[in-house]
């Protein structure tokens, strides 16, 4: 949800503050804010597949991954958010 929140909010501020007007994003912002969103996904799918795998339960696991996918998906919704408000 931060995520959806922070493009909307970046979109409504875009539509209500000025004229329209084309614009190109910066293509490398792009390409890093799309690798590091499938990276992020694959990394919540990678914890859910290797849970059968361990010896941890669900639960714990769950628990012990959201230390490091927090940070990683606040990295992503800066990189979204970079892109976004981003003009060539």
């Amino acid at each position: 949800m931060p995520t959806l929140l922070l493009i909307s909010g970046v979109w409504v501020a875009e539509v209500s503050g000025k004229a329209v007007s084309i614009s190109t994003p910066d293509r490398f912002l792009f390409s890093l804010t799309m690798w590091m969103s499938i990276a992020y996904l694959l990394l919540v799918g990678l914890i859910v597949v290797i849970q059968p795998f361990t010896v941890v339960s669900a639960l714990d696991l769950m628990k012990t991954s959201h230390l490091f996918l927090g940070p990683f998906q606040g990295l992503v919704a800066g990189l979204m958010g970079a892109f976004f408000v981003s003009n060539k």
